[in-house]
């Protein structure tokens, strides 16, 4: 098993359809890897599929998934500690300028470096939610930083952010 999930009849098919919001399982599909879906519980109530969700994720172990929360009610994980040392080493090789193309290399090696705690980090989309929240602003292929306090406050927000 490598993802748990909870949801309505069908929810299950975004495991099998290569547009899934957890990237791992795209991956897999797109890699023609065998995907099984095996549902465990039906017709039950939603707080009800939340326990069995945290209780079954708990069972089989957060570093064994896909998953990034311990559950629906998006408790942090153990990558919350990587999310904010990525976001650390980030913000000191960024400095006050820098290219995107550098940008994108950077980040592609601190996710290595990190265990990849930001799932599609070197998306365009990703990348200027992440470094628009930083407080850059892209002129010309070179992010700038033109609001400090916005550095501050990102780590805190990181969750939000990439949700």
């Amino acid at each position: 098993m490598k993802y748990v999930g909870m949801g309505k009849k069908g929810r299950e098919q975004h495991c099998l359809s290569g547009k899934s919001s957890c990237a791992e399982l795209n991956r897999d599909f797109f890699a023609n890897k065998t995907l099984a879906v095996h549902q465990y519980f039906y017709n039950i109530s939603k707080q009800e599929a939340e326990k069995k969700e945290r209780e079954l994720i708990k069972a089989i172990g957060l570093d064994n998934l896909y998953n990034r929360t311990k559950g629906t009610n998006n408790t942090p994980s153990s990558n919350t500690k990587r999310v904010i040392a990525f976001l650390d080493d980030l913000i000191e090789h960024t400095g006050n300028e820098i290219s995107f193309l550098k940008l994108l290399k950077t980040i592609k090696h601190l996710s290595k470096t990190h265990g990849h705690p930001i799932r599609g980090a070197t998306s365009n989309q990703t990348l200027k939610k992440l470094m628009t929240k930083a407080g850059y602003t892209l002129e010309n292929d070179v992010y700038r930083l033109t609001d400090t306090t916005s550095l501050h406050s990102l780590k805190a927000e990181y969750i939000l952010l990439l949700g």
